[in-house]
């Protein structure tokens, strides 16, 4: 008796098996399948997981030289996030946006960091202290996409030019929608 003649022989016996495995190699070939096994398994592991979700989620909280600063996560999606910066000295408000960054991205690569204002984004052309200020910094995630990181930094904000965002993009409309 050969090897395929044991198999044969096996699958005969054991057909239902057979059947459920045969299934189950044509559905791991399907990516959205695949995609939602992985998410049920990520689920699964962190159901089970000895951690504080809520410690896990925090965002980091930065004490410099008595200084403490904190952020309010107001957007996070998987194009961009809106973040606001809690902070009184304007080179620790910055240096904590990388933390912020490295904490809920920590492979990102940097690409660019730019800043401007609500009030330009709707169009105005005026550059005045009292609008709202966004330090905008662009990363690479590990898996190739780009992402922009809106980060109010109006609480520090020392002044300087800023860029234009067309006041009618996507990003322009959601960040008008959660300052009303």
């Amino acid at each position: 008796m050969t090897k395929y003649d044991y198999i044969v022989d096996w699958i005969k016996n054991q057909w239902p098996i057979a059947i459920a495995l045969i299934i189950l190699v044509v559905l791991m070939a399907i990516p959205q399948v695949r995609d939602g096994i992985h998410t049920i398994r990520y689920w699964l592991v962190s159901l089970f997981k000895r951690t504080n979700k809520s410690e896990n989620n925090a965002p980091p909280i930065v004490d410099v030289n008595g200084e403490r600063i904190t952020f309010t996560e107001m957007i996070r999606s998987s194009q961009f996030d809106v973040i606001k910066v809690h902070a009184h000295t304007h080179s620790f408000g910055i240096n904590a946006e990388y933390i912020w960054i490295n904490h809920r991205y920590p492979k990102y690569e940097f690409l660019k960091q730019t800043l401007t204002t609500l009030e330009l984004m709707s169009g105005k052309s005026k550059y005045e202290t009292n609008q709202i200020h966004f330090d905008v910094i662009t990363i690479q995630l590990p898996n190739g996409k780009k992402k922009e990181i809106y980060f109010d930094i109006s609480s520090f904000f020392s002044g300087a030019t800023p860029w234009r965002l067309p006041h009618q993009s996507f990003v322009a409309k959601k960040i008008k929608e959660i300052y009303k």
